[in-house]
């Protein structure tokens, strides 16, 4: 129920920005957060929101793979990703590399999201 009001409010943003991150658990599996950042209209004012879609699993956490599931996992939902105009994700090749990481799947299916790291420990 939360997650279709989510999804609804989502599609009815011109454009989106998925967020991702991940982290190995005990069982050194990795456990993906995807998030999507968007804005909404009031009656007198736009609001960006931010708001946490799903955890997933993944076994192999390469680029192409991972990149993949996120636009899986997207769709499944039911977010439209023709309206994807940026993607956040940390500075790990999988995720930056402008061949094979994730950024440049998901730039396949959508040249309009630009990707932005969204956080980097130095």
């Amino acid at each position: 129920m939360i997650q279709d009001a989510l999804v609804k409010k989502i599609n009815n943003a011109k454009c989106f920005e998925v967020l991702v991150d991940s982290t190995t658990d005990i069982s050194v599996t990795e456990q993906v957060s995807l998030c999507a950042r968007y804005m909404t209209q009031g009656d007198r004012s736009f609001s960006l929101r931010e708001d946490f879609l799903e955890f997933f699993p993944i076994k192999t956490a390469t680029g192409r793979n991972l990149g993949n599931h996120i636009l899986n996992a997207l769709s499944s939902l039911g977010v439209n990703c023709f309206n994807l105009c940026g993607q956040g994700y940390d500075g790990a090749s999988s995720m930056s590399g402008c061949f094979n990481g994730v950024q440049s799947v998901i730039k396949e299916t959508n040249p309009a999201a630009l990707y932005c790291i969204s956080a980097r420990i130095p």
